[in-house]
């Protein structure tokens, strides 16, 4: 992927992954991935099933600052 960004001329960033597809992108939580379904465990999150690649996504997006740095690992709520 980094390659093909590279050829197009895009910015590749790189920010930590840890937890990625495990933590809720709304609330936070380590909630449970299973495939491709996520579930927070969260009683009070609206997120009760979400897919998990998604959630990913979101909280990859999450991570990056403006200035192409990866931001500290959040965990049990933000």
């Amino acid at each position: 992927m980094e390659d093909k960004a590279r050829e197009a001329g895009l910015p590749v960033r790189y920010v930590r992954p840890e937890y990625t597809s495990q933590m809720c992108h709304e609330c936070g939580h380590i909630g449970h991935r299973n495939g491709d379904e996520f579930r927070c465990t969260n009683g009070e999150c609206w997120v009760s099933e979400y897919h998990a690649d998604i959630n990913a996504a979101v909280n990859i997006a999450d991570r990056h600052d403006p200035w192409g740095e990866s931001l500290p690992l959040e965990t049990g709520g933000r």
